[in-house]
């Protein structure tokens, strides 16, 4: 426990719509809930979470610290405002380091493919996170892609070439394709084929429009 990062919280008798007095005062309303125990509703420092967002990963074990009580916890969800993007929430899952935890990793493309570096090639990331299972001190933060190996158009990597810490298990289908080479005139392609539709469509999009215009002009016999 003495190795974890943590975080100094603090017990939340705000609830409802009366926590956005909370927020005004820089303060984020939380829950720490798990492990066959009562939702414990909390309050943390706005400056202080967004450093830990900023510098964790949610798969990264944290002790939430409350009243001097530390939680072994990971994050489970932030919630922020959709425009300016301040925190509104956030949920810390308890867990046990001692029983294996689901989490989802994010995968970082690393390195660059000869392939793409001679313009031949678009660099196709198809898969941005994966599903992993394991005890909760051996998941890392997150999982690397080195693409320098795709030195041929088509080339790919899978979920199954991951590779991940002894222990780790992948839960997602080893099969879906994690990134991929294509040729660089398929992405023009699709492009063109892009523009092409919302053209077609536009002419028709206009004869609606005064259609419309004459239907609601038109005075009834």
């Amino acid at each position: 426990m003495a190795d974890l990062t943590s975080i100094q919280a603090s017990p939340r008798e705000v609830v409802g719509k009366k926590v956005s007095v909370l927020r005004r005062t820089g303060i984020v309303p939380g829950n720490v809930y798990g492990r066959n125990r009562d939702s414990q509703a909390v309050q943390l420092d706005n400056k202080q979470l967004e450093h830990l967002l900023a510098t964790h990963a949610r798969s990264q074990v944290v002790a939430v610290v409350v009243d001097g009580r530390e939680e072994t916890a990971m994050i489970s969800g932030v919630q922020r405002h959709p425009t300016r993007q301040h925190l509104l929430h956030v949920d810390f899952h308890r867990i046990s380091m001692d029983e294996p935890v689901q989490v989802a990793l994010t995968v970082n493309v690393i390195g660059e493919s000869p392939a793409v570096r001679t313009s031949e090639g678009v660099l196709l990331h198809n898969l941005t996170e994966v599903s992993v299972q394991g005890l909760p001190g051996n998941i890392p933060s997150a999982i690397d892609v080195d693409v320098s190996t795709l030195e041929e158009v088509d080339a790919a990597i899978h979920v199954r070439d991951l590779v991940v810490p002894e222990g780790i298990e992948i839960l997602t289908d080893p099969e879906e394709m994690v990134v991929k080479i294509i040729h660089s005139t398929l992405e023009e392609e699709a492009e063109e084929d892009a523009a092409a539709v919302e053209a077609a469509a536009a002419p028709v999009a206009e004869t609606e429009a005064e259609a419309g215009t004459e239907e609601s002009t038109e005075k009834p016999s």
